[in-house]
């Protein structure tokens, strides 16, 4: 894992970034290193890209389906509760 201090006084500390990395090796190049992290920030980016797309596409999916059950259930609504009629009211259906 490498272990950068940006900058480290008495009574300030910039945080250390910690970065996913043999905790053996050290960074002798420090152009590389930085190459490498922006090609780690490249990809991150392209899946964060890809991840936004199949979030707005899966919310486009449950619309659809919340409108399916509205329908469903207003459907379904007419055989829960039937017409009142002389078979199951005691108020006559022209009351």
């Amino acid at each position: 894992m490498y272990l950068i201090t940006l900058c480290q006084s008495p009574f300030f500390i910039i945080p250390h970034i910690l970065l996913l990395h043999s905790m053996t090796e050290q960074v002798t190049d420090i152009s590389k290193f930085l190459s490498e992290m922006n090609e780690k920030f490249s990809s991150m980016e392209q899946t964060i890209s890809e991840q936004g797309a199949d979030i707005s596409r899966l919310y486009r999916i449950i619309d659809q389906k919340d409108k399916n059950i509205h329908v469903l259930k207003k459907r379904l609504s007419k055989y829960e509760e039937p017409d009142k009629d002389s078979h199951n009211s005691s108020i006559p259906p022209s009351q």
